[in-house]
């Protein structure tokens, strides 16, 4: 991607991280419209991710699905683990947020499973943390247990790293890590 779609990109996430999501949106769809004219798959699949995150931190959950399931499709194309890991967390986390607790947990499940293939505990815990309500909205305490123990695990190690250049999850609702888009 060219100087100037990386900027839009990272003025982004500095927009979002500031709590404008309607200017981080925006840069965010003129990062998109950057790389599909270069022909950017990697930076197509990252500007997809950051414009659906937005879109479901606003509420747009119908605009928010669509740019995900793409997101996701070149991430599997590019056989990209970690961005897939990413985009099922975030399917997984809208699922959650519209109600769909079957299609949240087995998004989840895939992610975290790729999330431990890629040894990303950070976003293990965050994966854990969400199958965790997940198990406490059906009554599953013992699963909802044995989440947390792992999320535990996974955050106290993931704060000894102290590693911001790992990207984060958005939880379901506002998020209450900073705003970290794909690159």
């Amino acid at each position: 991607m060219t100087f100037w779609g990386e900027a839009l990109n990272c003025l982004g996430g500095v927009a979002c991280n500031e709590d404008d999501f309607a200017a981080g949106r925006a840069l965010y769809e003129e990062s998109l419209t950057a790389a599909r004219e270069l022909g950017d798959q990697r930076r197509v699949c990252a500007a997809l991710n950051n414009v659906g995150q937005v879109a479901m931190i606003q509420g747009d959950y119908g605009a928010a699905r669509p740019l995900l399931e793409e997101s996701l499709c070149i991430a599997r194309q590019l056989g990209d683990n970690l961005h897939v890991a990413l985009v099922l967390e975030n399917l997984g986390n809208l699922s959650c947020e519209q109600g769909d607790d079957a299609a949240a947990h087995a998004l989840m499940e895939e992610s975290l499973a790729r999330f431990r293939q890629t040894d990303d505990r950070r976003s293990v815990a965050c994966a854990l943390s969400t199958l965790g309500r997940l198990a406490l909205r059906q009554r599953d305490c013992a699963a909802a247990r044995r989440c947390v123990c792992g999320c535990s695990a996974s955050e106290q190690w993931a704060e000894r790293l102290a590693d911001d250049s790992k990207p984060v999850c958005l939880p379901p609702s506002a998020p209450t890590k900073p705003f970290t888009p794909f690159r």
